[in-house]
Formats: structure tokens, C-alpha cells, sequence
């Protein structure tokens, strides 16, 4: 153990926690002010909510062991039966940077999406990767610092805010494989939540005079106002500039899909120019040579990054494309009307695949034989 981990006084990190932070920090040291900057600021990003899930004996339990471990001398201090659930996963976190690595308590609760990524574990890519504008491979399977300016996990990855803006722009690309979800926050506060067999391509730190990023799959944008700055998303056959709005976009299978949540934005396609209100939708299909704009149930397409599969009218065929990325399994359909078949349902992401085949098996005449070792499904025509 080195010297600056030595000269962190444990017990007295943790009960400066329960406590709250004071704006006093001269009963800390050097080394445990730094600490205590990175909890806070990690505390601020992330949802306290999903620190009141933490599994708090599991967490504890393991804390202990890694504490004791590094530094046989120090006990950990009685557990307080009264004490805030998001104070034990708070604590434990910031205690964990000093045991040189940061620690993330999995909830006891989990997310659908969290489950539906430990049954869908495949070989390449095998987690959620970041590739920097160095050439380094990350895979965001652990909490983490990042560049001195980034906070990653295996659910988010946060960049500070407030970052003077870029003379030199230097892209990173994050992938998000199928059986996956995840949460960005870019250096300008924009929010990205981004969906299974997605890849996003982004600046660490904005130029001064624009902001854009490029998507290739799904994504929903919370886009930080900044009027000197419009932000743009691109993709391959289309680019939607905003100034300060909630949408979503999906590029999957050829299509173009740009649906408005709130604020304005404009849509740039084959040298024309559609500008959306709150609730529009624009599609269009390859070979991409005009677009149609409707209004939406918006929550039907944005859904997916709060856990839940909406279908609204939606046949087996396309629902069936939708659980392959969610749950990175291969569906064989059998051939037929059945395909056509129209759906309307509102799940929650289960953990396993097999419930929600389940179900489909209650609304259509498919029997859903899961092969979990394969990662397949096959649909097979019964008479019922």
C-alpha cells in the first residue's frame, strides 16, 4: 500500500460522510480532500436513487474484505442500523478510492436493462467499450476516473462540466454492444442514453463555435441550451441541428427515425431542410428519397432507455428485430402471415428473454423454443 493511501484516515472519511460535508475541510489532509472532491462530484452526476438500491450487506460485506486486505491493521467501524441506504453506498464508494480503485455496489433491485446485459454477455465486443482519439480500448465494466476529467462505470460515463472549450479536437467513439444500454453526460451537460448496437463518435471537450457528435443505431439526446453553439447529431444519410431540446434518433436497418420530444429541431436530408415541433416524427427508408412527418406517442419510441418495450401496432417480425439488439439472441421466425401479425403491448425489460417469449406465445401462434448456450430462438407454427 503507498504512502498516500497510508496517509488516509478511513474512519474519519466515513464518519465525515454520514455526517454530511461542512464547507470546513481542515481536519482533512491533502490526499483525503481529493477524495472527498471526487465523491461530491460523482454524487451531483449521479442519481441518488441508484444509490438507495445498493445491496448495503453485500456492499458492506465486500468493502470489509477489500479494506482489510489492503491494510491488515484497519477494522471496519459497527454498522448503524439507522443510517441512510444511500450513506452506506456514498461511503463506501469514496473509502474504495483509497483502497486504490473505484468500487461500484450493483443494485439489489436492478435496472431491467442491467439484467437483460448479464444474460446477453457475447464474445466480441463482451462489454461496452470506449475508443479514445489515442487508440486506447476501454471497457467500462468497472467505476472508474478517466483523463483526470471523466467519471465511468459500467452503466454511465460522466465528463465534467464547465471544461474550456477545445482548440485542438480530438474524437472518441463509444460502443455500446447488443444486450446493452448506456448513459453519457458530454463535457457541455448534454445527456445521451444510448441503445443496444449503438456506437456514438464525440470530442472530449466542444470547439468554441459548434458542438457535434455522430450516431450509428439509437439514441436519445437531452441536448444542453447554448445558443452560440447549435448542436448537431449526424448520421449517415441525414443531421439533425437543435438548440436546446429532447429527441430521439434511430438509424437502424437503413432507416432514418428523428422523433421530437420537446423544443425544435431541424432535419437536413438530401439537401432538404423539415423543421419538427414537439410530438413529429420523421421517417425515411432507403434509398432514402423522401421523408414522411406524422404526430407520435412519443413515449412509444423513448421508452427503451427508461427499461420498458411499448408496442404499438407493431408486428412479430419487427418486435422480433427489437429483442435481438435488447437481448443479443438470434430470432428464426417461421415464414407466413405470422410474421405480419400486429401487436400492442407495454413490458417492462425483463431479465430473461424466455418471459417476454412467453407471452408472445399468449398472444400469436408461435411456440418459442430458447436455446440459451446458442443464443437463439425458434419460432415454430402451432394450431391452437
Amino acid at each position: 500500500m503507498d504512502n498516500s493511501k497510508k496517509n488516509i484516515d478511513n474512519d474519519k472519511l466515513l464518519r465525515y460522510l454520514e455526517n454530511g460535508q461542512p464547507q470546513d475541510y481542515t481536519d482533512l489532509n491533502d490526499a483525503e480532500q481529493a477524495l472527498l472532491r471526487d465523491y461530491m462530484f460523482m454524487k451531483e452526476q449521479l442519481d441518488l436513487k441508484e444509490w438507495a438500491k445498493a445491496d448495503i450487506a453485500e456492499g458492506w460485506e465486500a468493502l470489509t474484505q477489500r479494506l482489510t486486505q489492503q491494510d491488515p491493521d484497519w477494522t471496519m467501524p459497527v454498522r448503524r442500523k439507522v443510517r441512510p441506504m444511500w450513506k452506506y453506498a456514498a461511503a463506501a464508494a469514496v473509502l474504495l478510492l483509497a483502497g486504490g480503485g473505484w468500487y461500484y455496489f450493483r443494485a439489489a433491485d436492478q435496472q431491467p436493462r442491467q439484467t437483460a446485459v448479464q444474460s446477453t454477455e457475447k464474445e466480441s465486443p463482451s462489454a461496452i467499450t470506449l475508443l479514445t482519439a489515442e487508440g486506447e480500448a476501454i471497457v467500462l465494466d468497472t467505476l472508474r476516473k478517466l483523463s483526470g476529467t471523466a467519471i465511468a462505470s459500467n452503466e454511465a460515463l460522466i465528463y465534467e462540466q464547465g471544461q474550456q472549450t477545445a482548440t485542438h479536437i480530438s474524437y472518441n467513439t463509444l460502443i455500446v454492444p447488443r444486450g446493452y444500454t448506456y448513459h453519457l453526460v458530454l463535457s457541455d451537460g448534454t445527456k445521451v442514453w444510448l441503445n443496444a448496437d449503438t456506437r456514438l463518435r464525440y470530442p472530449s471537450v466542444f470547439p468554441a463555435d459548434s458542438r457535434a457528435v455522430t450516431v450509428e443505431g439509437e439514441a436519445y439526446f437531452e441536448v444542453a441550451a447554448d445558443a452560440a453553439r447549435p448542436f448537431t447529431v449526424q448520421s449517415d444519410h441525414a443531421s439533425i441541428k437543435v438548440l436546446g431540446t429532447a429527441f430521439n434518433i434511430n438509424t437502424y436497418e437503413n432507416n432514418i427515425a428523428a422523433t421530437l420530444v420537446q423544443g425544435k429541431i431541424v432535419v437536413h436530408h438530401k439537401g432538404d431542410s423539415t423543421y419538427l415541433q414537439p410530438g413529429d416524427q420523421l421517417t425515411s427508408k432507403a434509398p432514402y428519397d423522401n421523408t414522411r412527418v406524422r404526430k407520435v406517442d412519443t413515449e412509444i419510441y423513448t421508452a427503451w432507455k427508461d427499461g420498458e418495450l411499448i408496442f404499438s401496432e407493431t408486428t412479430l417480425e419487427d418486435i422480433c428485430h427489437r429483442l435481438e439488439r435488447t437481448y443479443n439472441y438470434k430470432i428464426l421466425l417461421p415464414e407466413g402471415e405470422i410474421r405480419h401479425r400486429k401487436i400492442e403491448a407495454n413490458l417492462p425489460q425483463y431479465k430473461e428473454i424466455s418471459t417476454i417469449t412467453e407471452l408472445l406465445e399468449k398472444m400469436t401462434d408461435v411456440h418459442f423454443n430458447v436455446n440459451q448456450k446458442e443464443r437463439t430462438i425458434t419460432g415454430y407454427a402451432v394450431n391452437k
